[in-house]
């Protein structure tokens, strides 16, 4: 019984949380408990208990005698996500680079390669997921589940602004493959510039956009 009760609180976070990231539940909306549990399909109980994950993970906000809301992210609170991630995986530079996989490296050097000689036919949302890829990558190589834990958390909630993000994948590819060619070289020093200076773009991003926000 409480392995099915589980599984359930398991899929109703997963179904939520995946709403909430994918804007289908935009910041701000009400998250009603009965009105959840009859559109995933799922048990009030299960969804209570994903409102409480998801409030841990600053994706829902509890207010007093009101409710539970998804969360608005302003332009103060993405910069800090952006902020605390960039330390983060400067960090994991440092820890893991010479445990990061050459093969996986090589891989995704040539995926980035290949979508910078892709035309009228740029598929954006794949470049995208090498992206997540790359930095993930990184992440885990620093061998520590809380890190890959709290970047997880700052990735999720920096994930709203993918959709202007996604505007600017062609002209990032160029620093992606400069972050990846400092990790083949397993040079820390010039890794964390290229991450950095990636980052710094994505800011740059953020601000000319910051009225989608």
């Amino acid at each position: 019984m409480a392995t099915q009760r589980g599984l359930l609180s398991d899929r109703a976070y997963a179904k939520l949380k995946q709403a909430i990231l994918m804007g289908t539940l935009t910041p701000g909306t009400p998250l009603v408990e009965l009105d959840l549990a009859k559109r995933f399909g799922i048990g009030r109980t299960p969804i209570r208990e994903a409102i409480r994950r998801l409030r841990d993970e600053g994706l829902v906000r509890l207010i007093r005698n009101k409710g539970a809301f998804v969360e608005r992210m302003g332009l103060t609170d993405i910069e800090e996500a952006l902020f605390l991630r960039e330390l983060l995986e400067v960090a994991a530079v440092h820890r893991g680079i010479d445990l990061i996989p050459e093969e996986r490296l090589k891989a995704l050097d040539a995926a980035f390669e290949r979508f910078a000689h892709m035309g009228d036919r740029f598929p954006a949302d794949e470049c995208l997921a090498e992206d997540v890829a790359l930095h993930e990558l990184i992440v885990n190589s620093a061998r520590s589940p809380r890190l890959v834990k709290f970047h997880k958390q700052l990735a999720d909630q920096i994930h709203r602004i993918r959709y202007f993000q996604a505007e600017r994948m062609r002209a990032s590819i160029p620093e992606h493959r400069a972050i990846i060619r400092a990790l083949r070289k397993r040079n820390a020093a010039e890794a964390e510039w290229a991450l950095r200076t990636h980052m710094e773009k994505i800011r740059e991003n953020l601000y000319r956009n910051r009225h989608l926000l």
